[in-house]
């Protein structure tokens, strides 16, 4: 696998040392790429690229490496899988809202070690058994749909799922060096969109305009995956209290972390939150 692309080696995600983990995969291929005129694939690449940098927005630099394999893109996710899967349907839904048929994504996710080694430029590369069936997971994939293997669905099943997100049976395929590899499906169908407030199951402790403002002053800080976010915390049905630090939890930086504490309190007291600079550069 090229490791043209990759971002620069963070914290744990080094090179240095050769190290081995287990990850979370979420790996991607871009379909058709490879038929198309180069000026497409350089804008493909490029829009594609725009999309993933805004969905590990939420996702601390030192626990996730993204890696360029040419048709596509594989990220590694240190921390909780389910990180994984969030992205995944995330960027299948940005993808479509925004080119509809023109761009489709063929996706597969799987949990294993990987090895982090430096390529002829000294960056970091990801070789190794989870990056490989992670692959051979998404070949398995059709347009638009996401695949998983059987370690990695044992390792989400059990957790609070996004809203609208059904894992089923996909059954066993052997790839092309004779390995079974036993498929799950998350649910084909796009995520709905619909207004913030309407989203939310009826029960929210929260009024409408509270819970939609929450969101917004979320999304600041952390980008699109703030809509899953939202719906999964009030589908836990915390205590309205627990709700903020919750969510603040998915953000990264201090700063903004604190700056959303204090807005999510103004919020909650029905108080006009205090003007505030755009985020900091990233």
């Amino acid at each position: 696998m090229s490791g043209a692309g990759a971002e620069p080696a963070h914290h744990r995600f080094s090179a240095q040392g050769e190290q081995t983990l287990q990850c979370a995969i979420l790996f991607l291929d871009l379909v058709g790429y490879s038929a198309r005129p180069v000026d497409d694939q350089v804008l493909i690449k490029k829009r594609l690229n725009l999309l993933l940098k805004r969905i590990l927005r939420g996702v601390p630099s030192e626990h996730r490496l993204a890696i360029d394999t040419g048709d596509g893109a594989a990220v590694c996710f240190l921390g909780e899988p389910l990180a994984a899967l969030q992205s995944a349907l995330l960027l299948r839904e940005l993808l479509g809202q925004r080119y509809g048929q023109s761009l489709a994504l063929r996706i597969g996710l799987h949990l294993g070690p990987v090895r982090v080694v430096a390529d002829v430029n000294g960056s970091p590369n990801v070789v190794g058994d989870g990056i490989n069936a992670a692959q051979r997971v998404m070949d398995f994939a059709r347009p638009n749909q996401v695949l998983m293997s059987r370690a990695f669905h044992d390792a989400v099943a059990h957790t609070d799922l996004p809203p609208h997100c059904e894992l089923r049976e996909a059954g066993l395929q052997s790839d092309k060096h004779g390995r079974t590899h036993e498929l799950y499906q998350v649910q084909d169908a796009p995520l709905r969109t619909r207004e913030p407030a309407a989203r939310y199951a009826a029960g929210s402790p929260l009024p409408e305009a509270q819970v939609a403002a929450l969101e917004r002053a979320l999304t600041r800080r952390i980008g699109p995956m703030a809509r899953l976010l939202m719906e999964q915390a009030l589908a836990a049905a915390s205590p309205t209290a627990a709700l903020p630090q919750a969510l603040a939890a998915h953000i990264a930086h201090a700063a903004q972390r604190e700056a959303f504490l204090e807005d999510a309190q103004r919020i909650l007291a029905g108080t006009p939150l205090k003007p505030r600079p755009g985020p900091p550069p990233r």
